[in-house]
């Protein structure tokens, strides 16, 4: 909707919500207690926003935030990394012919590119730098074996062929940035001080659910409630 319709539009819509509350009011739906239970449980859910907004959220502020990126840090162990490149072919006759092409000066990149399976392979083969775990088991096992840099691997075959395999780069792998991480970490943040304030408020508190059935249901489920979750069923409080 253009800029200039937008807050007209929004006032047909509150002038028409208020003369239809009206005729309802008038006609005494207001006074029906199916309506007095839809009102109470909106008057809660506004409430509970405006807890979660005010107790919670705002809490969650950038200097706590960083504090638990200061922590990430300070626990971040350094792990090897390599940058490796590869051409990925058929079959192990493929795969020879290509290392005899490479162990007689041929260019690994303009190979990859020309033979190379891999739909990637305009990069010259190149895979980026990866960790252990990463890649399958035969492939990263020859790809870690390789120890000096520009060298290249005799054929390895994978599930996804036979690979010819050069290792580029090494280095140790550091910490993700703040950037990087801040809305994971402000995230977590948010759900372990929620369910910390819901305990809180939950002390000395009776839950009575006289289905018994349901009520072993609630009592068996471990995860809390979304912070964030709309339209929930809540036990009657005692």
């Amino acid at each position: 909707m253009p800029a200039d319709q937008r807050r007209p539009f929004l006032l047909r819509v509150l002038i028409d919500m208020k003369v239809m509350a009206k005729a309802g009011r008038d006609a005494g739906m207001g006074d029906t207690p199916l309506f007095k239970q839809r009102s109470a449980y909106l008057e809660e859910r506004a409430l509970r926003r405006a807890y979660f907004a005010d107790a919670i959220a705002n809490s969650v502020t950038e200097e706590a935030v960083r504090a638990e990126y200061d922590k990430l840090v300070a626990d971040f162990k350094p792990a090897e990394e390599i940058r490796a490149s590869h051409i990925p072919v058929a079959t192990e006759e493929e795969a020879k012919a290509i290392k005899a092409e490479l162990d007689g000066g041929a260019d690994f990149a303009t190979i990859a590119k020309e033979k190379s399976i891999d739909p990637g392979a305009a990069n010259g083969g190149d895979l980026g730098f990866f960790g252990k775990g990463m890649m399958v088991a035969p492939f990263e096992e020859a790809a870690y074996a390789l120890t000096e840099i520009g060298r290249v691997s005799e054929p390895v075959q994978s599930q996804f062929g036979w690979h010819i395999i050069k290792l580029e780069e090494k280095r140790e792998s550091a910490p993700p940035t703040f950037e990087q991480v801040a809305s994971q970490l402000q995230q977590q943040l948010l759900m372990t001080t929620f369910d910390g304030t819901v305990a809180k408020l939950m002390e000395g508190v009776t839950i009575d659910i006289p289905d018994a059935a349901l009520d072993a249901a609630v009592k068996a489920q471990s995860e809390p409630a979304a912070a964030a979750g709309e339209g929930e069923a809540a036990p009657a409080a005692q």
